[in-house]
């Protein structure tokens, strides 16, 4: 491709308002990972599902409740075990780690495609050759400063929506080195796949009387984070119409949160359980547009300031 079209390219992807915009492969990932301070009481980091990265915003989060670094570790698609497991085992994180526990995925009992997801990350983390880093750097350079490769950037569709629309259509989503997801959902149809929760394959809940497994199984990660002086809080983001009632359904909250809540030596908090964060409504049934993100985030910063009671960075018990 000579220079020319390049700048063509880049031209007509700026005048549609597309900007940088890295992949959210596993090489990012392992870029933010690898931020993770050994020992260093003052670090927040956030792992979860897609209702993480769409719904809290590290910066944001991160100057409300008082710390310079917040980590997005969340994996759309994934299961918050594997990286709970990689935080309490093979890592001295003893800050504060927030972890979006989703029903649907925590509880179920099919969840074997979902963890695995998440375990390639870390595997891929752990594995690194020597210049993988860098060479994500490299990348992210590009990525960041050339607008025309950006993956939703598509020159045919803009040129013809131009024609046929008299102007071109601006993305809806938007996505940086913090691997926070912003999606403007005033610009979207929620009916999108690409926008919304896959769920053709109905989830098969843990039995409640099989759940002590699965709590056990997350209660040896909390304790080994806490016995370090770390901290861990379970957050049950908002959700609306549909997703609510259907987990609800599945995953009734008295047999599977509230249940949950009883016997973990972490914080949960639930959604519904305060005003701050009861009244945000996910326009597609389970995510938060990017503007109530934001709102979101300082709202729960704030609700876990007065429940933490820091009294400085350095220390979050």
């Amino acid at each position: 491709m000579t220079v020319a079209a390049v700048l063509l390219l880049e031209s007509l992807a700026r005048l549609s308002g597309f900007s940088g915009m890295p992949a959210d492969d596993r090489g990012l990932w392992c870029l933010v990972r690898h931020r993770l301070r050994e020992q260093d009481p003052s670090q927040v980091a956030f792992i979860g599902s897609s209702r993480m990265q769409l719904g809290l915003d590290p910066d944001t989060f991160a100057s409300q409740f008082g710390t310079k670094d917040a980590l997005q570790l969340a994996i759309t698609g994934s299961s918050p075990i594997p990286v709970l497991n990689h935080l309490a085992h093979q890592t001295g994180m003893c800050g504060l780690v927030v972890c979006d526990l989703f029903p649907l995925v925590a509880f179920r009992s099919d969840d074997e495609e979902n963890r695995m997801i998440a375990e390639q990350h870390v595997q891929a983390y752990l594995a690194r050759p020597a210049n993988m880093l860098i060479e994500r750097r490299m990348k992210l350079f590009f990525e960041m400063n050339f607008a025309c490769l950006n993956s939703r950037f598509r020159p045919f569709k803009q040129v013809s929506t131009r024609i046929e629309k008299g102007e071109f259509e601006p993305p809806s989503m938007q996505f940086g080195p913090d691997r926070f997801r912003r999606v403007d959902y005033s610009r979207v149809d929620p009916r999108k796949k690409e926008f919304r929760m896959d769920i053709t394959r109905t989830p098969i809940p843990i039995p409640p009387d099989r759940l002590g497994d699965r709590f056990q199984e997350i209660e040896q990660d909390v304790s080994l984070i806490q016995a370090r002086g770390g901290r861990v809080v379970f957050v049950r983001f908002p959700v609306s119409g549909e997703f609510l009632e259907m987990e609800e359904n599945l995953f009734p909250r008295t047999q599977y949160w509230d249940a949950f809540a009883r016997q973990t030596q972490g914080l949960t908090i639930h959604f519904q359980d305060y005003e701050k964060l009861a009244g945000f409504v996910a326009p597609d049934g389970s995510h938060l547009d990017y503007r109530d993100a934001e709102k979101f985030s300082l709202a729960l910063a704030a609700v876990l300031t007065e429940k933490l009671h820091p009294t400085g960075v350095a220390r979050i018990d």
